[in-house]
């Protein structure tokens, strides 16, 4: 810490130095007299200030485009590693994020960027309409049964994240950290101001839900319907937890 102060007083310094010739050299007629000086010491600090203020501010912007950089060569170095069942997986959590995004919600594809970090959470869903959060996870099983102990363990996944989970922190951390990845797999495209302003308008809302979609019915286990309650033919609830069977 104090090395970097150091630094930074010594290229303030530096700056200040060659702001002041300049401006005795171009404004103040080559003056340089002690009282020449003095006199530009004020107008001439202020400015080497700002100079440096300025630099400081683009080298923090060039740092956390480098991150977001390195992230995305990380990334895209994980997908090429991705398996089979993951590529299907991935294919069916963008299909089903797609469809919210064409209703006007904005989708968080948590699954996506952060990997086996996602905390059982596939997608974050923001619904400016119904100023509600919805936290989901997609299962694009073809023949694995889904039995009881999967749906009970994939609500309580998704329970501990939404109890949990701080909103206004969670948002400020994509934003920051992960803008760019945020928007890559965003089917409509949003500019950075219009995302700012959904989050913000978003840590106001008390309206939770939880999904978990699933590809196909032929995967679930007979014996589950008896924990679930039929909304409509393709649609249940498991406690709080609504289950949408949903092909793509």
């Amino acid at each position: 810490m104090i090395e970097l102060i150091k630094a930074n007083a010594k290229f303030f310094f530096i700056t200040w130095g060659i702001v002041l010739l300049i401006n005795q050299i171009f404004i103040f007629g080559g003056c340089l007299a002690p009282y020449c000086i003095v006199a530009a010491l004020p107008h001439t600090g202020v400015i080497s200030a700002v100079i440096v203020y300025l630099y400081f501010q683009e080298e923090k912007k060039e740092k956390i485009i480098q991150q977001e950089r390195s992230y995305e060569s990380q990334y895209t170095s994980n997908n090429d590693k991705a398996d089979p069942l993951k590529e299907m997986g991935d294919v069916y959590e963008k299909e089903i994020g797609k469809e919210f995004e064409s209703k006007g919600d904005f989708v968080i594809y948590n699954g996506l960027i952060r990997g086996v970090a996602d905390g059982g959470v596939d997608l974050i869903i923001i619904s400016p309409d119904s100023q509600s959060i919805n936290f989901v996870q997609c299962k694009n099983w073809q023949k694995m049964k889904m039995e009881y102990h999967h749906i009970n363990s994939v609500y309580d996944k998704l329970t501990d994240y939404a109890s949990n989970i701080n909103i206004a922190g969670f948002l400020g951390i994509y934003l920051f950290k992960y803008p760019v990845a945020l928007q890559e797999h965003l089917h409509y495209k949003k500019e950075r101001d219009e995302i700012a302003r959904i989050f913000q308008a978003s840590k106001n809302y008390t309206n939770i839900r939880k999904t978990l979609y699933i590809a196909t019915d032929q995967v679930i286990d007979l014996n589950v319907g008896q924990h679930l309650t039929m909304i409509k033919p393709n649609i249940f609830r498991y406690n709080d937890m609504k289950i949408a069977i949903t092909k793509i």
